[in-house]
């Protein structure tokens, strides 16, 4: 029953992520990083949303997830597994307690025109941790 009372009291939370990115590095990286970790604690029913911080302009961003732990299956998004990514907007959990892997895929186009292709690899969201 504490498990109950305890999950009712919890309030929803925005997981805000910061992808940053630089010219000429495809490889992008993110904050606010749980000290010690790439995993990203929350509930189910928390959201997470995401603002690109880089030279160029977004033009298009997915995001790719799903299970790190045998038995565990889909996205914990209801969205699904593959989400087209508008900057700002939360995606809820809304799967139960679990670890699951997500990555985003992204392009930009810079002052000349000429598009740029980037990837951040694998955070790790934890539901159910907090």
């Amino acid at each position: 029953m504490t498990h109950y009372l305890k999950a009712a009291m919890q309030e929803q939370q925005n997981h805000e992520i910061n992808v940053i990115y630089q010219a000429g590095q495809p490889q992008a990286t993110w904050t606010p990083r749980p000290q010690g970790t790439d995993r990203i604690q929350a509930n189910v029913n928390d959201t997470i949303s995401f603002v690109f911080d880089g030279p160029e302009t977004l033009t298009n961003a997915v995001m790719m997830s799903g299970p790190r732990k045998k038995g565990e299956d889909g996205s914990p998004f209801d969205g699904g597994n593959q989400i087209n990514i508008v900057p700002g907007t939360p995606y809820t959990i809304d799967k139960n307690a679990g670890l699951w892997g997500f990555s985003i895929a992204f392009t930009t186009v810079n002052a000349d025109g000429v598009s740029n292709f980037y990837f951040l690899p694998d955070p790790e969201l934890e539901v159910g941790s907090t």
